[in-house]
């Protein structure tokens, strides 16, 4: 049934040609249709800009991915995180499609697949077949769709990148998908910086008159949520600019980009919670740090108002088929509206385009490294409690730092030497209180430890303190699954480790290894039932934790 669904889509592709052609190459959609989107190029994801289309699959997995275009396969990558199941196919137009959190290849690839990985007793692998060896035409069958790595729930993800420079490119340039629906502009704030400080000024799109504001200050910048509908998904906005008057102060369009900068979605974006509408929200301004290069062209957006009469501020946001949504505001600065005052006017900053180290009174060091900042950030001097369940006190520091650093920091943190814990067992986490109790959000493992010091690397301000990993760990299962795409039949158990994550498994029949598959999503640990023979079998399962934690479970099967 998939061969046909393919075949389908090829003859379609050679009789109707129903795509863009860019540099010498057409392109179609990698799966059926109906083409719904999850997920937009560009659309702001926690730490990275989403580099290309996520298709939907109707909640399930199985559904057939095809090649978007004649190639080869480049590149094999399968991880229990990240893209999951993946394959890349060069072209000869220079580009390269990417299909991500696939079930399974089709029957070639996967027994290469299946063939390397026995080779080196290793499920986490990754593959550069010859260029000859895999060859496709545009809607040959390549796998099926699933739900692997990281992802949060069936669907496809889809690339087309430059193949010299693996720079995603938005795919919306190579395929067409019909549009109609304009964005929308749900609301935004203003900001105004004095003393580097920022103050802030809601406001509704939703209201049916001009908003009208007025400001104390003559400077101020944008913040806007706006999102795409597309049916009944909710994707990410293409382009947006803010105008003054008429005059273009900032603009920005999402074409391409490089993974390594991705993490300036950081510095662009914001958090934004009215009505019910809750999400990212947009700067429509440019921090000083800021070096993405979607927006090196795209102005500062500061809001300059050189007088005291009103002023008019129009907010665009459109999507890549050219459908767009429009804001007015009038704004308005006065000396008769309050300046007002904040905690931090009086403390020091730690500056952005430098290093930076500090020592405190409390035995914390702390070092920011160029390039980690995007704007100067308040210094409050850090505190500390102590705290019987840990190895160290709690220290509290940089709580302003709402999001990640962009180069990681580091730390020197005191701590308490327990008897009959080695040095690899200690770790630094970070905490949060809730209902009365800390909450641990993550668990970091030093780069040292001197004396009784801790070293480690930071990405966020907050809550931070020593404890010990001494616990192995351990398994819940075995029990038995028929997975509902390929009705195989699988062994599964969930492992668990109670702090650091496990870090290593291996899994053995009858002494000689055996092929599992782990999602880390589930902590699920599968193989295959019956592939070594019938009759009872000894499975003997090797754990190991991130502190070197270890354990050996055996089962009868």
């Amino acid at each position: 049934m998939a061969f046909h669904r393919c075949l389908v889509l090829l003859l379609l592709f050679k009789l109707f040609g129903k795509t863009e052609s860019f540099g010498q190459q057409a392109f179609m959609h990698p799966k059926d249709a109906p083409y719904d989107l999850s997920g937009s190029f560009g659309e702001l994801r926690s730490n990275h800009f989403h580099s290309g289309l996520d298709y939907k699959t109707e909640g399930r997995e199985g559904m057939a991915v095809c090649a978007a275009a004649d190639g080869w396969v480049s590149r094999i990558k399968v991880s229990s995180t990240g893209f999951g199941y993946a394959l890349y196919l060069d072209h000869p137009s220079g580009h390269t499609s990417v299909y991500a959190h696939l079930h399974h290849f089709n029957a070639a690839l996967s027994a290469y697949l299946d063939s390397a990985q026995n080779a080196e007793q290793s499920f986490e692998i990754e593959l550069f077949p010859d260029s000859g060896r895999f060859v496709y035409q545009a809607g040959e069958l390549l796998a099926f769709s699933g739900n692997t790595g990281s992802s949060q729930g069936p669907h496809l993800h889809f690339e087309i990148r430059d193949r010299q420079s693996q720079e995603p490119l938005n795919p919306r340039t190579f395929l067409h998908i019909q549009d109609s629906i304009p964005p929308m502009i749900a609301g935004g704030i203003f900001y105004a910086k004095a003393k580097h400080q920022a103050f802030v000024y809601p406001f509704d799109c939703f209201s049916d008159s001009l908003p009208e504001y007025q400001t104390a200050y003559d400077s101020l910048f944008l913040d806007v949520f706006a999102f795409d509908p597309e049916g009944e998904n909710v994707l990410g906005i293409y382009r947006a600019e803010l105008f003054l008057d008429d005059s273009l102060l900032y603009a920005y369009s999402f074409n391409r980009f490089h993974f390594d900068e991705t993490r300036f979605v950081n510095a662009h974006a914001g958090w934004f919670s009215n009505e019910g509408n809750k999400g990212f929200s947009h700067h429509l301004f440019k921090l000083p740090g800021n070096a993405f290069s979607a927006f090196t062209n795209a102005g500062t957006g500061t809001i300059v108002l050189k007088d005291t009469v009103p002023h008019q501020l129009k907010i665009r946001v459109s999507d890549y088929n050219g459908n767009r949504s429009e804001s007015l505001i009038s704004i308005k600065q006065s000396s008769h509206v309050q300046v007002e005052k904040t905690m931090n006017d009086s403390l020091p900053f730690i500056p952005f385009g430098t290093e930076w180290a500090q020592s405190f009174t409390n035995g914390l060091k702390l070092r920011i490294p160029r390039g980690a900042l995007y704007q100067d950030l308040p210094l409050d001097t850090p505190r500390s409690w102590p705290a019987a369940n840990f190895c160290s006190d709690i220290y509290f520091f940089l709580p302003q730092l709402d999001y990640p650093l962009h180069v990681a920091g580091r730390l020197e943190m005191p701590y308490r030497p327990l008897p009959f814990v080695r040095p690899e067992q200690y770790l630094l986490i970070k905490l949060n209180y809730k209902g009365g109790n800390y909450k641990t959000e993550e668990y970091i493992l030093p780069d040292s430890l001197e004396a009784h010091t801790l070293l480690a690397r930071f990405r966020k301000g907050g809550m931070y303190a020593v404890t010990s990993d001494t616990t192995s760990p351990f398994l819940l299962g075995p029990f038995s699954e028929v997975d509902p795409v390929d009705q195989t039949h699988y062994s599964v158990c969930t492992l668990k480790d109670l702090h650091s994550g496990i870090k290593s498994y291996r899994v053995e029949i009858n002494h000689e290894w055996m092929l599992a598959y782990f999602d880390s999503k589930s902590g699920n640990l599968r193989w295959k039932k019956g592939h070594r023979g019938t009759g009872p079998q000894l499975i003997s399962i090797y754990l190991a934790d991130r502190c070197g934690n270890t354990a050996k479970i055996e089962l009868i099967e």
